[in-house]
């Protein structure tokens, strides 16, 4: 599991630090090669969701698990960040002329754009994936060690963004006047006006993992409640309506919390309260990932011998590819 994380952080740093260094080469010479480089976080992502899911594996990740929900919380702050592109019918003149613009770029133009489109998909969907596997870290919160509850709570205040997440709701976009996209299984489904209602996958797992975090007791404790957050979190209440927790039973005691919290009155600075000697576990895996990384050799030495490929080279390739795609369709 340690291996798993460790290539999914390895990835994470080599899209963000060497890649922009990469992608104006890649898109005209290797596209092919670049975009599978790419598509590797989601395949990891992927695979740690579906194992994640048993508790022997949140267990036997260890330490590792502390830079897997710093990951998460990097995820999460993406997707708060996050905007989606407007319907063609509510598009400035500006935005649409945008649009034209970039048709009008040159081939090697576009090439770029393109890669760069298909990675933003990407990193979405990657984004949607990192909130299950923090929904099950939260199932399991009390059994893992105690630097990952501390990690989760007070470090990267996971309770807030989780807040800041259904607020936003970036697993839905407006397509129409009339007319939704709701992201599920992967893709992106259009729904009508009548069917916002109806609680998707991915925002489930976000009120459960709220749920997990404000009502076990350890986590109850364990959280450093201010003005700043307990004002945030009293902002589910707008959000907790008959209809959601029809759906989601289980929120009938997150619902009973928000009121016991209403009459709370927490401290505006939460290390005044606190005694004692802190001891926090820092986590190692990006540390060693990055401690002493030179970027632009490696972007240098990359371009020279991954991305360095014949024609001939690159036309196998392609066709290797599209016979596995053939074999699993």
């Amino acid at each position: 599991m340690s291996l798993l994380i460790y290539d999914l952080l390895v990835i994470e740093t080599w899209k963000s630090k060497v890649f922009p260094l990469l992608q104006a080469d890649v898109a005209t010479e290797n596209s092919l090669k670049a975009y599978f480089l790419l598509y590797h976080e989601a395949t990891v992502v992927n695979l740690l969701e579906i194992v994640l899911f048993n508790k022997s594996a949140c267990l036997a990740s260890g330490d590792a698990l502390l830079d897997l929900t710093d990951y998460c919380a990097r995820k999460f702050t993406l997707l708060n960040a996050w905007e989606h592109p407007a319907p063609a019918q509510s598009k400035s003149a500006k935005e649409l002329m945008q649009d034209s613009d970039e048709e009008d770029l040159p081939p090697y133009s576009q090439l770029i754009q393109r890669l760069l489109r298909n990675n933003k998909d990407l990193v979405f969907t990657i984004c949607m994936n990192a909130i299950s596997i923090f929904r099950y870290l939260t199932d399991y919160i009390v059994d893992l060690p105690l630097s990952v509850m501390t990690r989760v709570l007070n470090f990267n205040d996971m309770v807030c963004s989780a807040v800041y997440l259904i607020e936003s709701a970036p697993w839905l976009r407006r397509k129409g006047k009339h007319l939704f996209e709701r992201f599920e299984d992967g893709v992106w489904k259009e729904i009508s006006v009548d069917e916002l209602p109806r609680l998707s996958k991915v925002e489930a797992q976000v009120w459960l993992a709220l749920y997990n975090m404000l009502i076990e007791p350890e986590c109850r404790n364990k959280y450093d409640y201010n003005t700043r957050n307990h004002a945030v979190i009293l902002r589910l209440k707008a959000y907790l309506n008959e209809t959601l927790v029809d759906q989601l039973p289980v929120l009938v005691d997150l619902q009973r919390h928000l009121e016991e919290l209403t009459i709370m009155q927490p401290p505006d600075n939460p290390a005044l309260v606190r005694k004692g000697l802190l001891v926090e576990q820092v986590p190692e895996l990006l540390e060693e990932i990055t401690r002493g990384a030179d970027y632009k050799r490696l972007a240098d030495i990359q371009k020279k011998t991954v991305f360095q490929e014949s024609p001939q080279a690159r036309r196998e390739a392609a066709k290797t590819y599209d016979v596995k795609l053939a074999v699993l369709k």
